[in-house]
């Protein structure tokens, strides 16, 4: 299929296509996790993904869970990123 969209795996394309989602609270709720963090900033065009991600985020809030966003590195690490992965993830 040329230029088809079978190789097309961005959150824009994907989100309406999806027909089942992972349970992630039961896996929260399951395993006693306490901190949640999230690499993603912004939701634009993809409001499925979104409204998973505000159930959680609910949930979490609502349970005494620790919920944060936190910027990926993956595409380019500044000294701000690395000090909140720090911050987040070697805590004394």
């Amino acid at each position: 299929m040329r230029g088809g969209k079978e190789n097309d795996y961005s959150d824009e394309y994907i989100d309406d296509k999806v027909s089942k989602w992972n349970n992630i609270i039961c896996i929260i709720k399951d395993n006693s996790i306490k901190e949640v963090y999230f690499t993603r900033k912004t939701f634009a065009n993809i409001k499925n993904i979104k409204n998973k991600i505000l159930d959680i985020e609910k949930y979490c809030n609502e349970n005494n869970i620790n919920f944060s966003y936190l910027n990926t590195p993956a595409r380019y690490e500044n000294n701000e990123k690395s000090k909140n992965w720090r911050k987040a993830f070697w805590k004394k």
